[in-house]
């Protein structure tokens, strides 16, 4: 892990661990120093060598008012120069050495760079690389001799198409000049063109009549739809009979007959309609003034007695009783004009469904004319088409023939007249000596790309390390406090750091009294620490290592300790002590041996041991039941501090259960070994049961990294050792 990787400021204390991480990688980067500096080396011995040229052209332009410019759109000054390391000139090029391949293959593996820059207005410099002394002195003249040679067939070959198409043009304009006159009377003697006027007149009118049809059947057809309506009186259908009968006059009126309209300014006008003012606009209405407006019809001036007749009713009804005379006489008036009206909306109903059907049936003949007036159009429109070419016709045919013929002769008078020129001129810069590779150059890249992946990787291996290794980490991102750490030591049995001498493994005995110290003083605020549950993420992270270099250093302090190894499956406790594995927990689960049979001395004082006995298959069961919590219970009734070992967190059960009986946990982590993901799975998996945290231990630290050693300087071997000497000499 980077040090001060998420922190905003880089401090004194990271540029010392990055210098650390320097020294503990410096085989590495040594490695990969001495293999770049291998390869650049096998590289300077292997490669090719690649010589270099530099050589002039001298450019002469001589503008021209005719010239091949504009004939054959021949290119700028600066694209001619692009041109001379085109694809086909550098082939072209090459096969003048002898060597035949495509102009990729040439430029990977011969010739291996070609640089033409402009150095004035009237000459250019070509640079080039290639694999031989003979290539850079002659292939700058022998390239601008094939691209001239190249400019002069590609002329050639403009010339002929534009000589071939100019006189295929002459000879087509002349063929299109004999056959429009020819079409041109062959038309006049034809009757085609009159003939097709005179139907497209005939049929002129047919589309608005058909629109008008169209709308008139809507009409009426919506009209029939409401008379079959039993809601509608008499005279509401007459009324809509004689509407759609004086709209049917009002259109037949305003309706324009082809002999009576004339064109004027886009406007249809006739007699009847409104003449335009002086200045027509498009968008001028047309107005429509009837001859006479409508005669009352039969059945409005019997709806008219029939209304009088009612009203004279209900008048005479103030004076008299229905059964009177006078009453009798008028109720047989209204009976009669409303049979009158009964017959008049008959009459007008048989009238409307013969008109109707006449209606139906002109439109089925105007269906019937479209494809007439269809064929009429596309002849009109042909007509129109060749009457417009007889017009293009009158072009002076002479007059664009002459032109044709003065651009070849243009073009004869441009041919031996270039106006951009390339002439070789020498080749200035050339040395016998091959310019790659380059000792010094190679030297200084083989050092940079050194230092690079020797720094470099190393970096990258610490970025993508996601283990643990020191206090600051869990504790930024866990949020437990960093109890203290245990040095890693040479030594394969534990219990042999932790002896009564002070003269052995001080510094150790020194560790542990700081997390002693530690757990005593979170005790003070929080739960007082009489069971701590020991537990870690993954195995084999020295929890019980820990748990019993712990359970000594209580011991020491003076109070009553007991090691409780809570691991049914895997125990080794008793390995530390030098115990048979039973009697122990699982044996006082089962009843065989009691708690006080089981726990047994040590040569520590005030230290007792209760292993986990036999295997059994429903450890986690037994420790789950009432009975294991009655042996907890007695535990501390009989010591003042029981610390117990447990299994791992991740991947079994035992540590959700032993939690809850334990006042506080801590966990311990391998330094270097213990990945971050695994860590914090554990600790989120112990407090949603409710775990209450002392800290955290950081196991097996190697202090003798250079890292670890500044950081942890105070827990090494080598401050106890100074501390005790400058004891001595204050004495």
């Amino acid at each position: 892990m980077i040090p001060g990787l998420k922190k905003r400021k880089v401090s004194l204390h990271d540029v010392f661990m990055y210098v650390a991480l320097v020294q503990k990688h410096v085989r590495l980067i040594g490695l990969l120093t001495a293999i770049t500096f291998l390869g650049a080396l096998n590289y300077y011995i292997y490669a090719r060598p690649i010589y270099y040229s530099k050589a002039v052209a001298r450019m002469d332009s001589v503008p021209q008012p005719v010239d091949s410019q504009s004939l054959f759109r021949d290119t700028q000054v600066h694209t001619i120069y692009g041109e001379l390391t085109s694809p086909l000139v550098i082939e072209r090029t090459a096969a003048r050495f002898g060597i035949h391949d495509s102009a990729r293959s040439i430029e990977a593996k011969i010739v291996r760079q070609v640089k033409i820059a402009i150095t004035g207005g009237r000459s250019a410099q070509i640079e080039v690389w290639a694999i031989s002394k003979d290539l850079v002195d002659n292939w700058a003249r022998v390239l601008i001799e094939e691209h001239e040679t190249f400019r002069r067939e590609r002329h050639q070959r403009q010339r002929d198409a534009i000589y071939t198409t100019y006189t295929q043009a002459i000879q087509d304009a002349a063929a299109m000049m004999t056959e429009s006159i020819e079409d041109k009377m062959s038309l006049r003697e034809s009757n085609d063109t009159v003939r097709t006027m005179i139907e497209l007149q005939k049929y002129q009118s047919l589309p608005a009549e058909l629109i008008r049809m169209e709308k008139r059947i809507n009409d009426m057809g919506r009209a029939k739809v409401h008379l079959e309506d039993p809601a509608l009186d008499v005279i509401a259908k007459l009324s809509l009979i004689t509407g759609l009968e004086n709209d049917a006059q009002l259109a037949d009126t305003s309706s324009l007959k082809l002999g009576d309209q004339v064109q004027w300014n886009g406007i249809a006008k006739k007699s009847g309609i409104a003449e335009p003012s002086e200045t027509p606009s498009s968008t001028t209405s047309v107005i429509v003034v009837p001859s006479m407006s409508p005669k009352v019809s039969v059945w409005q001036e019997l709806d008219r007695n029939l209304q009088e007749a009612r009203k004279e009713l209900a008048e005479k009804s103030l004076y008299f009783l229905p059964g009177h005379r006078t009453m009798k006489t008028i109720q047989a008036r209204i009976d009669e004009l409303s049979q009158k009206l009964e017959i008049e909306y008959l009459g007008a109903k048989r009238r409307f469904d013969l008109e109707y059907q006449d209606v139906i049936t002109r439109r089925k003949e105007l269906d019937g004319q479209i494809q007439n007036y269809t064929r009429v159009t596309k002849e009109s429109q042909i007509v129109d088409s060749q009457n417009a070419i007889f017009r293009l016709s009158r072009l002076n045919w002479e007059k664009m023939i002459s032109e044709m013929q003065k651009k070849l002769e243009e073009l004869e008078y441009a041919w031996d007249r270039e106006r951009v020129e390339l002439t070789f001129l020498n080749v200035r810069d050339s040395s016998g000596r091959p310019v790659s590779p380059d000792f010094v150059k190679l030297l200084m890249m083989a050092a940079a790309l050194g230092a690079a992946f020797g720094l470099g990787v190393p970096f990258l291996i610490e970025y993508l390390d996601h283990t643990i290794h020191s206090l600051d980490e869990v504790e930024s991102a866990c949020q437990l406090r960093g109890l203290g750490i245990v040095p890693k030591h040479e030594s394969n049995r534990p219990m042999s750091l932790l002896a009564t001498g002070e003269t052995s493994g001080h510094d150790l005995v020194e560790n542990f009294r700081v997390i002693r110290t530690n757990i005593l003083s979170i005790g003070s605020v929080s739960t007082p620490p009489r069971v701590i549950m020991i537990t870690s993420a993954m195995p084999k992270e020295g929890k019980t290592v820990v748990s019993a270099n712990l359970a000594i250093s209580f011991a020491r302090n003076g109070g009553r300790t007991v090691i409780l190894d809570a691991d049914l499956r895997r125990g080794r406790l008793h390995r530390l002590f030098g115990y048979r594995k039973s009697p122990g927990l699982s044996d006082v689960l089962l009843g065989d041996v009691s708690i006080d049979d089981a726990c047994r001395p040590t040569s520590y004082e005030n230290l007792f041991v209760l292993s986990a006995g036999k295997h059994l298959d429903t450890g986690t069961e037994l420790l789950a039941s009432q009975k294991f919590t009655d042996i907890m219970a007695r535990l501390r009734e009989k010591f003042d501090h029981v610390i117990v070992d447990t299994p791992p967190v991740l991947g079994l059960s035992e540590t959700s259960i032993l939690q809850k009986l334990a006042d506080g946990v801590l966990f311990v982590i391998w330094s270097g070994n213990t990945p971050m993901g695994s860590v914090k799975a554990a600790i989120e998996m112990l407090q949603k049961h409710g775990a209450n945290f002392y800290g955290f231990v950081l196991n097996r630290l190697d202090l003798n990294a250079t890292q670890n050693y500044y950081q942890y300087y105070y827990y090494s071997h080598d401050y106890y050792y100074n501390y005790r000497h400058a004891a001595l000499e204050q004495a």
